[in-house]
């Protein structure tokens, strides 16, 4: 009988610590389950932003397009320009003199 008290003994507490370790999992779980909930939420903030993103880019594209013909136009102006004001025979300076022939040229080639 003293066996059968000692075997019970030892079953309850293994039980004991076999309930401990599960409640320590489940602790454990119970943290982790918040963790995820917290992330998850999260996620679905910056999803919600790059879908809000998404949608401010779709409504500039027409906007964006306009600016870059503006920006190819401009260019082409200044390649006009250039072409003009650009000294011809050196082609490093600008011109500032205007001959009676109506030539141009810059003050060092003058």
């Amino acid at each position: 009988m003293a066996k059968n008290t000692r075997q019970l003994h030892k079953a309850d507490q293994l039980i004991e610590e076999k309930t401990r370790e599960l409640r320590q999992s489940d602790d454990k779980v119970m943290a982790l389950t918040t963790r995820l909930d917290t992330v998850t939420a999260e996620l679905g903030t910056k999803i919600a932003m790059i879908e809000e993103l998404r949608a401010e880019v779709h409504q500039l594209q027409p906007t964006i397009k306009i600016f870059e013909h503006v920006i190819e136009r401009l260019e082409d102006d200044r390649r006009k320009l250039s072409d003009v004001l650009d000294c011809k025979i050196c082609f490093d300076a600008r011109v500032d003199v205007v001959w009676q022939c109506g030539h141009v040229t810059c003050g060092g080639c003058a």
